[in-house]
């Protein structure tokens, strides 16, 4: 149900005639939506948070892979779903490659693509509320440094990446790792980086993307690292 899950919706791309009959079908639903004609507005919006995006893959300033690119660099957690003017599975895989939730064409019936775009969001909640579980066990860092309080996924993440210290982990293994399986969702693996991100500064390291390959548990430099109360 729209109910229980995010009720924005960010529409872009220069199809302005059939992004307006999607924006009347999920006004139909009580969703908020947003019409934007290029990737840069998408972009300058970030800063406020968006909800669930629908970006066509020919828009006039980028495509819609890079807009979902820098989206996940910029660590946007939403569901991002882009859209074709045809299903080419190359350009399918580079759309997940770059984090999006789906990739189909602009074919579909608009019945589809609202169901698409509920699973997606479905989805999105459900895994917030599972990772929301937090473990209570503590994970030591190679430095001997324990960090406290961290998800069971992040706590995957983290002996993902303690195995080889200073080492690039594919994000295929990494997703393994996490969901058992290749794959996993590409959006919530960002988000268990940034989170355990956040938590492992304070303790003077850091999870490193390495673009196109993975990423890699590093410690940062003394000048870098945050300041640290007196014991």
């Amino acid at each position: 149900m729209y109910e229980s899950i995010d009720r924005e919706v960010v529409l872009a791309g220069a199809d302005t005639k059939f992004l307006r009959s999607l924006a009347a079908r999920f006004a139909t639903k009580h969703l908020t939506v947003r019409v934007y004609g290029s990737g840069s507005e998408v972009l300058a919006s970030a800063a406020q948070g968006l909800g669930a995006v629908i970006v066509e893959q020919a828009l006039p300033d980028m495509a819609g892979v890079e807009l979902c690119r820098r989206l996940r660099a910029g660590e946007c957690f939403s569901p991002i779903l882009v859209l074709a003017e045809a299903d080419v599975p190359v350009d399918a895989v580079l759309a997940y490659e770059a984090g999006a939730d789906d990739y189909f064409a602009k074919s579909l019936d608009a019945v589809v693509v609202e169901a698409k775009l509920q699973r997606a969001l479905q989805r999105a909640a459900e895994q917030v509320a599972h990772d929301a579980e937090t473990s209570r066990r503590t994970a030591a860092l190679p430095s001997g440094v324990e960090v406290r309080e961290l998800t069971r996924f992040e706590e995957r993440l983290l002996l993902a990446l303690w195995a080889t210290p200073g080492n690039v982990v594919s994000t295929e293994s990494i997703a393994t790792e996490l969901w058992g399986r290749q794959g996993g969702e590409a959006r919530g693996l960002y988000e268990h980086v940034s989170t355990l991100r956040a938590k492992l500064r304070p303790a003077g390291w850091t999870v490193t993307n390495v673009r196109g390959k993975g990423y890699r548990l590093d410690e940062l430099s003394r000048s870098a690292r945050p300041e640290r109360e007196a014991q």
